[in-house]
């Protein structure tokens, strides 16, 4: 059991940096050259931050796509990638939680599909959805980093594992079941809400959380009714 629990924290890490590959980088060498600039605002909207809706037109439409990747300091940085942590974990343990006391966890566990092998770009795509989210609302706020895309990476697992009792139709009365189910909803919500400093975005946490649960459950039901015409046609 050591050996795999090593096994699955180490590849957990690893698809972790894989996914975020290019907001990683992006963001490191954009700090390394924060003392060219003056002002943090100067800074942030040279490297595409993504500015107040008032602010933006249309020639600057590439900033919903490069304020995902960008972030103000290290900790900013490594602050999402601990939450995006514990997407990719609940994500290995939806899809092969059985496979783990029997065998080290191994990279064709998870590389099953193109989606997969394409998850550092999806991020960027989905980085994209969110930013333009907060662009048709009309938000007046700066806004940079991969918040709002982890949690909802987060919301879309921890929604997708809650829902699957519900249309498996399993009316578990276990409490560990129910406990376990209510707290995957909970999870993404509490994170989405907890930081309430003065410099955290908080309509990205939102805009995030709100898309991965619909997604989630969208997943879930889709997951489902395909079972169910399996069933229909045996």
């Amino acid at each position: 059991m050591i050996r795999v629990s090593f096994s699955l924290i180490g590849m957990t890490l690893l698809l972790t940096i894989y996914s975020a590959i290019l907001p990683i980088f992006y963001s490191l060498y954009a700090l390394a050259n924060w003392s060219k600039f003056s002002q943090d605002l100067e800074w942030a909207s040279y490297w595409g931050a993504l500015l107040p809706s008032s602010q933006m037109d249309s020639a600057q439409v590439w900033r919903v796509f490069t304020a995902p990747i960008l972030h103000i300091g290290l900790n900013h940085l490594l602050s999402n990638l601990v939450i995006l942590m514990v997407a990719v974990f609940l994500k290995l343990w939806q899809a092969n939680h059985k496979d783990f006391t029997i065998l080290p966890f191994t990279l064709s566990h998870y590389f099953k599909s193109a989606h997969d092998w394409l998850s550092p770009v999806y991020l960027i795509l989905w980085g994209g959805i969110v930013s333009s989210t907060r662009v048709i609302i009309g938000i007046e706020a700066w806004s940079l980093g991969l918040s709002g895309v982890v949690m909802m990476y987060l919301s879309r697992v921890c929604t997708l594992l809650a829902s699957q009792s519900i249309f498996k139709q399993e009316r578990s009365t276990k409490k560990g079941h129910l406990l376990r189910s209510v707290t995957l909803f909970i999870l993404p919500w509490l994170l989405a809400l907890i930081s309430l400093e003065d410099r955290i975005d908080l309509s990205s946490h939102l805009i995030g959380t709100t898309l991965g649960s619909i997604y989630g459950f969208w997943m879930a039901k889709t997951s489902s009714s395909r079972m169910s015409e399996d069933r229909g046609k045996m």
